[in-house]
């Protein structure tokens, strides 16, 4: 009896391993993807060096249910040295309406599930990075 209960602790961390390795796998693969999506607007926009926001569960909300966020809908940007924070500054009014049409296409169910919870997301030209981020309430 308790041989058969060691035994399915043991299948049971097995299948939770490898169930882990095929999210990471499936976490990278849709990192890619997104990446791919604001491919021609670097390309359109050669002064646009980088688009950052943060995604969290903030720790409190005044009594409210503390529900996932972003931030993405008013991303900061670096374009041309510059950095604009919450990007309504930015002076190249084309790529402005561009970049917010596209951030606005996205959910945050979808960040969440590609990115996770407590991260500062940066889409760079070449690549994206993934940073924890805490500095919330």
């Amino acid at each position: 009896m308790i041989e058969d209960y060691k035994q399915l602790q043991e299948q049971k961390k097995e299948i939770e391993s490898k169930l882990r390795k095929l999210v990471k796998k499936s976490k990278n693969t849709l990192q890619k993807e997104f990446h791919k999506a604001f491919k021609d607007l670097f390309a359109k926009y050669p002064l646009l060096e980088e688009i950052s926001f943060k995604a969290y569960t903030p720790y409190f909300n005044d009594g409210e249910a503390c529900n996932y966020r972003s931030t993405h809908d008013y991303p900061d940007i670096t374009y041309d040295g510059q950095e604009y924070e919450d990007g309504y500054e930015l002076p190249d009014q084309k790529c402005k309406k561009e970049l917010f049409a596209l951030m606005s296409s996205i959910g945050d169910e979808l960040i969440e599930d590609i990115f996770g919870d407590h991260v500062r997301i940066t889409i760079q030209r070449d690549k994206i990075l993934v940073e924890t981020y805490e500095n919330h309430s």
